[in-house]
This record gives C-alpha cells, sequence and structure tokens, in this order.
C-alpha cells in the first residue's frame, strides 16, 4: 500500500474527534504492520500511531477478540493530551477509551517504543470496556466493602490482560510492547507471568498459561499502593453518586446494600477464546478486605459508610 492510498484511508477512519474502533477494524487489517516503507511524511503522527497500534494488536488472537467484542459494543476512541503515552482511561458514561496522542514523529526506534505504549495502552483500556459492557465495573448498589473489592479486582485483572496480550505479541515476533511493559511500573506483574510460565512449560500449555495468569494476578495484589488506588477511585466514584443524589433530592436507599455473587465477580476472568482463568475457588475472594489499608482511603470510607447509613 502506498502512502497515499494510507493517508486516504487514515481520513476515512479519523475524521472525528471521537474515533470508531469498529471503523479501524474494517480498513487497518489491509495495513498489516509492514510500514517501513511507508513515507512518513505524509501521515500525521496521530494517524499513524493509531493505525499501527491497531494493525499490530490484530497479531494477537486475544487481542483481536477483545476489540471485535468492543467494536460490536460501540466502544470509541479520544486523544486526551494530559495522559502519559502508556496511560488509557475508560469513560464508562461515555463508553470511551481515552489515550495519549503522540505530538510528533521521532526516529524509527523510539517510534517503536511510544507505538508500544499506545498498544498498552489499548489493551488496558479495551479490557475495561470489555468488563464494563458485560456489566463489571463501578456499581454503587454494592456494599462499599464489595465495591471496592470489584473496584480492585477489575483493575488487577487489567493489568494481567495487558500482560497477556504483549506475551503474546512477543511469541508472534512483535517485542516492543513486552520489553515496554518490562521496564514500567507494573513490571513485576510481568515477571510473576513469565517466571510462571517458563516453570509450567511452552506458551501454547494451557495449563501454564492458566497458572500463569493466576499468579500474575495474584502479584497485582502484592502492591499495597495499587490497590489503594483502585480504592481511591471507587470511593470518589460512590461519593460523587451520594452528592449528586442528595443535591438533586435523589433516593439513595439503593446504594450500598447489596452483596457482590460469586456469578458476577467470576466473570471477571472471563478471556475471550480462553478459559476463565479466576475460576478456582480459591482466587474468588484473594485480596478482600474489610477496610481500606491506607489511612486516608480509611477515613473516605468510614465517611461514605456514615453518609448510606442515614439513607
Amino acid at each position: 500500500m502506498n502512502s497515499y492510498t494510507l493517508k486516504l484511508l487514515a481520513k476515512q477512519c479519523l475524521n472525528e474527534d471521537l474515533i470508531s474502533l469498529s471503523n479501524l477494524l474494517s480498513n487497518c487489517d489491509v495495513i498489516s504492520c509492514d510500514v517501513d516503507n511507508v513515507d512518513y511524511s505524509s501521515l500525521s503522527v496521530r494517524e499513524l500511531s493509531l493505525m499501527q497500534a491497531i494493525s499490530s494488536m490484530r497479531r494477537s488472537h486475544i487481542a483481536e477478540l477483545l476489540m471485535q467484542y468492543c467494536a460490536k459494543s460501540d466502544v470509541t476512541i479520544r486523544f486526551d493530551n494530559l495522559l502519559m503515552l502508556d496511560e488509557a482511561v475508560f469513560c464508562e458514561d461515555e463508553n470511551i477509551v481515552d489515550i495519549a496522542e503522540q505530538s510528533k514523529m521521532l526516529n524509527h526506534e523510539i517510534h517503536n517504543r511510544r507505538l508500544a505504549d499506545m498498544i498498552i495502552a489499548l489493551s488496558y483500556g479495551f479490557r475495561k470496556a470489555w468488563q464494563y459492557n458485560r456489566g463489571n465495573i463501578f456499581n454503587p448498589e454494592l456494599a462499599v466493602r464489595d465495591l471496592l473489592h470489584l473496584s480492585r479486582s477489575v483493575e488487577a485483572d487489567a493489568v494481567v490482560f495487558v500482560t497477556l496480550i504483549c506475551w503474546e505479541l512477543k511469541e508472534k515476533g512483535s517485542s516492543h510492547p513486552w520489553r515496554q511493559w518490562l521496564a514500567g511500573k507494573n513490571s513485576d506483574v510481568a515477571i510473576a507471568f513469565e517466571n510462571t510460565q517458563a516453570e509450567n512449560g511452552s506458551a501454547k500449555n494451557m495449563y501454564g498459561l492458566s497458572r500463569a495468569l493466576e499468579e500474575s494476578y495474584c502479584q497485582w495484589f502484592r502492591n499495597d499502593d495499587r490497590g489503594a488506588a483502585s480504592e481511591h477511585m471507587a470511593l470518589e466514584k460512590l461519593d460523587r453518586v451520594l452528592l449528586r443524589c442528595k443535591s438533586e433530592d435523589i433516593d439513595s436507599s439503593w446504594i450500598g446494600r447489596k452483596e457482590l455473587s460469586a456469578m458476577q465477580w467470576k466473570k471477571i476472568g472471563e478471556i475471550p477464546g480462553f478459559k476463565n482463568y479466576l475460576e478456582r475457588g480459591c482466587l474468588l475472594q484473594h485480596g478482600y478486605k474489610k477496610q481500606p489499608i491506607d489511612a486516608f482511603n480509611k477515613a473516605h470510607f468510614q465517611h461514605v459508610l456514615r453518609d448510606i447509613s442515614k439513607n
């Protein structure tokens, strides 16, 4: 494909502030991942990077299935210059994955690293979108302890899922995402996955893969800072719901009353095209806490419980 054709294709997919994942998937398959002969000067960094990232992710069978599900759920992509290159935020109310936009093209090696960061961000955002569209993200009806457990579990799962996609891309010959993931803040999760995989056979060994996913999931909980950050976000969201109900005189007696069912929790570990890696009973309550460990979150937690008890 010449650069002129690629430019026209980019205009079709990226002509709005909200970028349709469905449109990208309909067109990015013809680009493949071989853009070494493309004239980069004819494309904006925004066009080139996003289309390359989607095309590269299609080498991963699981990423492909995930993106197809998200496309059918009308998930869209939006650029946010306030985010770091490897960060993504899933906006639940809008069904949008926000990612960072590359500002300029540098040399080929730096571009590959930044492309790997975008793949990491998209993998994380799409997994969050998958969970949301299956009813597995923030639910203010849940008891606060269960809500925090669900929040931690979904966050751990998203990190595990990025690990899985980066690993699968490495097995397919695209090593940049895995190297970037190993160099990031969740490197311990990646190392736990890699070590467990090595101990249990090749990547094609389904038992070994399942064990690696379980171990990397458990590894996420061994860092209290990650859990505290997840709890903070969940408590802030719940606080906003309570404040809105109060300011608009809306009945809030339904908030914080339900228990998280085992069936709902187990759905978190479902992976398209693969078994549920969290189906073992011993993982059902992994990481569950009666209250946050972090002092600030603990105070916030008690404050929210008092507000709910008044209803």
